[in-house]
């Protein structure tokens, strides 16, 4: 599998070459998903990029190789901004790691396609706000949502880090909220009385209480 980052002239920006190990079968005809995932972090400048990732079969002399593509476009704002919420099955927690699976000097745990199912009590997330303003502390809202209406808010104070991007990690109980999708809000204030809205960013996800809880959702107690 050949991993490719793509610069707008064609020229790449990043590339990984990873060999897959397929289980080894008995019988080679039985035709098995065999699923793969992989978090890589790379840092870009802004610009419009091309992801492609390419699986070629090394047994395979004809119609072995398949392609997939998707444009990328990175354009940062010149003001205060937030980073695209991550949505937790498990509370974010202090470490001192640098991997693929910490951010902001946490260790996050995702949850499958933003999908809370059985014993899934609390939402938890993770997002960062980058040129924040100078200054006293800014204020953060919470608002959770379904489409029939079923809301939960919050607040919470926010002391903005100077040079470097402030992270923000929160937690909602999804109690009353009805299975189906949900909308999580995050809003921060800034200015005289923190009223004036100075960043915001939302997530979907989807609530399915019926449903048996991915691996990383929390046990019933």
């Amino acid at each position: 599998m050949t991993l490719e980052i793509l610069k707008a002239d064609g020229k790449p920006a990043y590339r990984e070459i990873i060999t897959l190990k397929p289980p080894v079968l008995n019988d080679t005809t039985i035709a098995i998903k065999n699923p793969q995932s992989f978090l890589k972090r790379v840092l870009l400048p802004d610009g419009k990029y091309t992801l492609r990732g390419t699986v070629r079969d090394q047994y395979r002399s004809a119609g072995g190789k398949t392609t997939v593509e998707k444009p990328l476009v990175l354009e940062a704002p010149a003001g205060p901004f937030l980073s695209d919420i991550v949505l937790l099955a498990r509370p974010a927690v202090r470490s001192g790691g640098d991997d693929n699976f910490a951010r902001g000097g946490y260790r996050l745990t995702r949850t499958p396609g933003n999908g809370y199912a059985r014993g899934a009590e609390n939402l938890f997330f993770y997002t960062e706000l980058h040129n924040a303003p100078a200054g006293g502390p800014l204020r953060v809202h919470y608002h959770l949502t379904t489409p029939d209406g079923s809301a939960a808010d919050a607040d919470a104070t926010l002391t903005p880090q100077t040079g470097r991007p402030t992270t923000i990690i929160g937690q909602l109980p999804m109690g009353p909220l009805p299975d189906g999708p949900f909308t999580l809000f995050v809003e921060v204030y800034g200015g005289p009385g923190t009223k004036k809205l100075i960043a915001g960013h939302r997530a979907i996800g989807e609530r399915s209480s019926g449903e048996y809880a991915p691996a990383g959702a929390a046990v019933p107690r």
